[in-house]
């Protein structure tokens, strides 16, 4: 999850090398949202993330919410 950038180019590049698939979204979209997308996306469980910034703001959001792993599921993987 994260900005459309030459960074991210090359970071999604390395995705499709491992065999996964990217779901280019901001990473300033509202955290319910990126969450959605990752959701439906089928991950095994793996996320990619833009910085640490949306890192820790997941990881704040998902505590005031008292969820876990940064209040992202997925029930394709059972994860």
């Amino acid at each position: 999850l994260g900005e459309n950038s030459a960074q991210w180019l090359i970071i999604d590049h390395g995705i499709q090398l491992a065999g996964g698939a990217s779901a280019v979204r901001g990473a300033d979209a509202p955290l319910d949202e990126l969450r959605y997308i990752y959701e439906h996306s089928d991950s095994a469980g793996i996320a990619v993330l833009q910085d640490v910034r949306l890192l820790q703001k997941l990881s704040k959001d998902a505590k005031a919410k008292g969820v876990t792993n940064l209040g992202l599921s997925n029930e394709s993987f059972g994860s």
